[in-house]
């Protein structure tokens, strides 16, 4: 049973990843340096995301999402369940105001969530850790399923024992413009997706 649910899995997200691949552009950090490596010590170094079937975040993503926010909110809680073998808490960013906000709480934010840290994103993708909160954010379609592949297939698909953590000074910000320019059509089908650049 776990291994027709491995392949199924692996087939829904081929044709997701693919689509990053395809999209080859030079990753900065906030600092103008590359931060996609992780540290040797997972503790001193590393945000640990969840470790012996335990998660100690939990996914956020908008009250009143677009379709694609939340497919990727969905995406992500998926892999990060199939590498860590942990139950992921999932749920919207709803609350009766700001002051319900708990900055100590440990989340990974998808999409324009009300958080400030989703708020303060600058560029059209933004991969980062604040804290306690971690930013997963493309301002349009396309750059949030890129944001999304980067943060899985950079970080997520990397873990070793059942172990999910990312660096501490993760912060990759991108501009999408060039790749809008070229009027890339994305056809989503359950957590696949295809591309065409006309």
């Amino acid at each position: 049973q776990y291994l027709s649910k491995g392949k199924t899995f692996m087939k829904k997200t081929a044709l997701f990843l693919a689509f990053v691949l395809m999209l080859s552009a030079e990753l900065l950090s906030c600092s103008g340096k590359k931060t996609n490596k992780k540290e040797e010590d997972p503790e001193e170094n590393n945000i640990v995301i969840a470790e012996n079937g335990k998660c100690n975040y939990k996914i956020i993503y908008p009250d009143n999402p677009a379709p694609w926010e939340k497919e990727v909110a969905l995406y992500i809680r998926d892999t990060i369940e199939y590498y860590s073998g942990s139950d992921v808490e999932i749920a919207t960013d709803w609350a009766l105001s700001k002051d319900e906000i708990d900055p100590n709480t440990k989340e990974i934010l998808v999409g324009n969530t009300n958080r400030q840290e989703s708020q303060d994103v600058k560029k059209s993708i933004t991969v980062a850790a604040h804290d306690n909160k971690i930013v997963v954010r493309g301002i349009t379609r396309n750059s949030m399923y890129y944001a999304a592949g980067i943060f899985v297939s950079q970080y997520i698909k990397n873990s070793e024992n059942m172990l999910v953590s990312i660096p501490k000074n993760l912060c990759v910000e991108e501009t999408f413009a060039k790749k809008d320019r070229h009027e890339l059509r994305v056809e989503v089908t359950s957590f696949g997706v295809s591309n065409k650049i006309i």
